[in-house]
């Protein structure tokens, strides 16, 4: 703004400012209000103010290291993989000592052990407990929390939950169910996509005892799978809720995925004891391998092959 005539007075010795040859004060003043009183949008808008910085992305943690050395621990699983595959007891044995030698956690070397030493099914529990025990050190809690959840994408900690499977199934034929239950859910937990389909044994020790909300709810987790394991587990879970109309329903899904199998289960066919590994979906071995599943569920629910008969005979009278 110009400075008035008065002070310029005052300070002969001050050159005046250029906008005050130009500009009054009063015409400042108009410009001033015209301004204010421009719309908005002719005004031009002040520059944003800078948007606050991103935080800067954590830090990838790296995974931790296996103890021991690297190159032991690879002859070990080697010499214990010949011991599994020796037809010989004292040749398996003495594989699987050389592989403890050189890596004392070597998980497949002590579950030969276990079944060597083993004169009764309470001491080859106890021989797998030990390997598992091991196997664990082994691997270390870091390095199994690390990987949680996906931890049988680590070829070195197959061995060990191969070894717990074992276990757990061991643990469920001797009756101690619910301990075996423990080991399943564990190995869901520590495998979240199921490579060893812990699913299956879970589901049948879950209905052999009638937790059939906790088997409802491993059966919606694995939604998608159309296994006759799962499809005919639904058939017994909601039998066992009390809910018949959605039992039938799920019996009709049941026999789109494996007829076979219900001639296991009502009792047309000698129950299978033992289960398969990969058979064929829609085959007489996977109704074989469902009906071994499902054996234990049925022992202790007799009156849902008596059910699943008398559909069969509505059935047929149609």
């Amino acid at each position: 703004m110009g400075m008035k005539g008065n002070d310029r007075g005052a300070r002969g010795d001050a050159k005046p400012r250029p906008d005050a040859d130009i500009f009054g004060e009063d015409i400042l003043h108009d410009l001033e209000e015209l301004l204010q009183n421009e719309p908005t949008t002719a005004r031009k808008k002040p520059a944003p103010s800078a948007s606050p910085r991103p935080p800067a992305p954590p830090v990838p943690v790296p995974p931790p290291k296996l103890k021991g050395d690297a190159e032991k621990r690879r002859q070990a699983q080697e010499l214990a993989a010949q011991a599994g595959n020796a037809s010989d007891p004292k040749t398996a044995t003495r594989l699987a000592r050389q592989a403890l030698e050189l890596d004392r956690s070597c998980a497949d070397a002590l579950v030969v052990l276990a079944h060597a030493r083993a004169t009764a099914p309470d001491e080859l529990a106890e021989g797998l407990a030990r390997a598992v025990a091991w196997a664990a050190q082994g691997l270390g809690k870091e390095h199994i929390d690390y990987y949680r959840g996906k931890l049988w994408s680590v070829p070195e900690a197959r061995p060990y939950m191969r070894a717990r499977r074992e276990l757990a199934d061991v643990l469920r034929d001797m009756g101690r169910v619910d301990q075996a239950i423990a080991h399943y859910e564990a190995l869901l937990e520590l495998d979240a996509g199921d490579s060893q389909r812990n699913r299956e044994p879970l589901l049948s020790c879950y209905l052999a005892l009638g937790y059939h909300e906790a088997a409802k709810r491993l059966l919606d987790r694995f939604a998608k799978d159309e296994s006759a394991v799962l499809a005919w587990s639904r058939v017994l879970e909601r039998y066992l809720a009390g809910d018949l109309a959605n039992a039938t329903t799920a019996l009709a899904k049941a026999r789109e995925s494996n007829h076979w199998v219900e001639g296991y289960l009502a009792g047309r066919k000698p129950m299978p004891q033992y289960t398969l590994s990969n058979p064929e979906p829609g085959s007489d071995s996977e109704a074989r391998h469902c009906a071994a599943h499902l054996l234990p569920a049925l022992v202790e629910h007799p009156r849902f092959g008596v059910w699943l008969a008398a559909q069969q005979q509505k059935t047929d009278s149609k």
